[in-house]
C-alpha cells in the first residue's frame, strides 16, 4: 500500500515549530489603560474622544485567559456622538491544545456583532484520508449541468470527469491520498456550525509565548498563522514587525505595582490578515510595547475605522499559581 501525502510545505514548516521546552511566564495582573484617539478613518472632526480599557490576565495551573473591556467615546464637531465598547473573553488551556473565545462589540448601544465557540488543535500532526470526489460531484464544482450545451460548460464537466478517473486509477493502484487533520472550530454564535481551519493555526497565548521566547533569544519571528475566535470565518495569519519605541524623557509610573515594568520589553507591531482572504488590508493591527512577563505599558489597536492608543494608568500583580 502506498501513501501519498497532500500537504503544502508552509504548513508543514509551520507544524515543524514546536512549542519551546522553557516558555515565557507569562504573570497574572489586572491593568488599567486610558485611551485617546489615535486616528479616525470616517467622515467628520472629532471634538473630544477619550475612554478607558481594563485588562485581567488570568493563570491557574491548567488555563491563561484574558478578560478585556474597551470603552471609547468620539464627540464630533457636528454634535454626533459615537460610542464603541468591545468586550473579549479568551481562555486557552496551559498546553496550547484547547481554546475557548467569546466576543462582543457595541456601536451605541446596540449590538453589532457577538462571536462565541471554542477550538480543538489535534495531537500531534494528525493524518486523515483524504475522501475521493466522485464524477458527479466534480462536475458540480465545475458548474456543468447534463443538459449544459456550452463548449466551456461541456468542455469543464469533461475535465471534472477526467480528474475522478485518475482518483478512482489511483486508488485501484492502492494509493492512499492523506492529508494533516487541522484545527477542528466549533462556533455556538452567531450560529452552531463546525469548520476547520488551518493545521499550523496555534492560539494567542501560544503564540505570545514563542515570540517573548524568540525575543528573548534576540530574533522577532516574522509571522504565525493564529485562530483567536475574533472573526466567525477562518484563522488570522499574523505578521510581526519590529517597531522602534520612542525615549520619553519623563514616562509616566503608573500607580500599583510599578515593579512588573521593570522586565525586559519589546516594542513591534501585528498586523491580523484573516487567511483566505485577498484583502491587502488587515482586520487589526495592534502596536504594542510588551514585557517579557506579558504586560504590556503601551499599545494603539487599530480596528479599521478608528486607532486607539492607550497608556498605562494602573497595574496590580496577582499571585502565581504554584503548579
Amino acid at each position: 500500500m502506498k501513501i501519498r501525502m497532500d500537504v503544502a510545505a508552509a504548513t508543514v514548516a509551520g507544524l515543524l515549530v514546536s512549542s519551546p521546552a522553557t516558555a515565557a511566564e507569562i504573570v497574572p495582573h489586572q491593568a488599567m489603560y486610558r485611551l485617546a484617539l489615535q486616528d479616525m478613518k470616517v467622515d467628520g472632526w472629532a471634538e473630544s474622544a477619550n475612554g478607558t480599557m481594563e485588562v485581567k490576565v488570568l493563570r491557574d495551573c491548567f488555563h491563561y485567559g484574558i478578560d478585556r473591556h474597551i470603552d471609547f467615546k468620539i464627540r464630533y464637531t457636528d454634535g454626533r456622538e459615537t460610542r464603541i465598547v468591545i468586550e473579549e473573553r479568551l481562555r486557552e488551556a496551559v498546553e496550547a491544545q484547547q481554546y475557548w473565545f467569546w466576543s462582543r462589540t457595541t456601536l451605541n448601544g446596540k449590538t453589532v456583532a457577538i462571536i462565541a465557540g471554542d477550538a480543538v488543535r489535534p495531537e500531534g500532526g494528525t493524518l486523515i484520508e483524504v475522501e475521493d470526489e466522485t464524477v458527479e460531484d466534480a462536475a458540480k464544482a465545475a458548474g456543468s449541468d447534463e443538459k449544459a450545451v456550452d463548449p466551456a460548460a461541456a468542455q469543464a464537466e469533461a475535465e471534472a470527469k477526467k480528474v475522478a478517473e485518475q482518483a478512482e486509477a489511483q486508488k485501484d493502484d492502492g494509493t492512499i491520498e492523506m492529508r494533516l487533520l487541522g484545527v477542528q472550530v466549533k462556533y455556538s454564535w452567531p450560529e452552531d456550525r463546525r469548520i476547520e481551519v488551518d493545521p499550523a493555526a496555534i492560539f494567542p497565548f501560544d503564540a505570545l509565548r514563542r515570540q517573548l521566547d524568540s525575543l528573548e533569544a534576540g530574533s522577532l519571528q516574522p509571522e504565525f498563522v493564529v485562530f483567536n475566535g475574533l472573526n466567525k470565518d477562518d484563522a488570522f495569519r499574523a505578521v510581526y514587525r519590529p517597531a522602534q519605541i520612542a525615549q520619553v524623557v519623563n514616562p509616566i509610573v503608573p500607580d500599583g505595582s510599578a515593579e512588573l515594568l521593570d522586565a525586559p520589553a519589546w516594542r513591534f507591531t501585528t498586523q491580523y490578515f484573516l487567511m483566505g482572504s485577498e484583502s491587502r488590508t488587515p482586520a487589526r493591527t495592534v502596536t504594542s510595547k510588551v514585557h517579557a512577563n506579558g504586560v504590556v505599558s503601551d499599545t494603539i489597536i487599530d480596528i479599521g475605522p478608528f486607532a486607539f492608543k492607550g497608556t498605562l494608568a494602573w497595574l496590580k500583580g496577582e499571585p502565581i499559581p504554584d503548579c
